[in-house]
């Protein structure tokens, strides 16, 4: 539990009885830096039986990264490509979620004012248009680690920033040679 600009900052759920329950929500499953960066660790936790992703998919592709994520996520996966912004909160409000993970930032299209409607999931922002803080009230973290975000930039983050020891990000190498040129 921490504080986060007054607000209390912790997990609701006792994860004895259930998995926590991480939403992730992107137009980017796919072919695409958050594809590549998401796709190994999905694969990773997919028999985990204390985190279950729950994946909200606004775009969807069909390409190789799309169809492992597709796969990995099974019913946990909901295509919410034509859906309007309250069919989206009401998807994201049902799945019951311990932490929404945001992997979009402020790109074109995004969907960042309806997360301040959500009751209950703590708001994070990873991959996925990071550049810098949100500088949104209601989110409550950021996922980085002490290269992308030194410990002395703290000052500049709206949210609580969250580092991982070693790196924020995996990486899925593709099934393909790449050619030097």
């Amino acid at each position: 539990r921490k504080k986060n600009r007054g607000r209390e900052v912790s997990v609701k759920a006792d994860h004895t009885s259930r998995p926590l329950r991480i939403g992730l929500i992107s137009r980017s499953f796919k072919t695409h830096p958050v594809g590549w960066m998401i796709s190994g660790l999905l694969v990773e936790a997919c028999d985990s039986k204390s985190i279950q992703f729950i994946l909200f998919d606004l775009e969807q592709k069909r390409d190789f990264i799309s169809k492992t994520i597709q796969e990995v996520g099974g019913q946990s996966y909901f295509d919410l490509t034509q859906a309007n912004e309250s069919q989206i909160l009401e998807a994201l409000d049902k799945a019951d979620l311990d932490i929404l993970i945001d992997l979009e930032g402020h790109q074109p299209n995004n969907h960042l004012d309806i997360y301040r409607l959500l009751d209950g999931p703590l708001i994070i922002k990873w991959i996925g248009g990071l550049v810098n803080s949100t500088f949104i009230s209601y989110f409550d973290g950021i996922l980085t680690d002490p290269h992308q975000t030194p410990i002395e930039s703290d000052k500049q983050y709206s949210e609580l920033v969250i580092r991982l020891p070693h790196c924020y990000v995996t990486y899925t190498p593709p099934p393909y040679r790449i050619e030097s040129t």
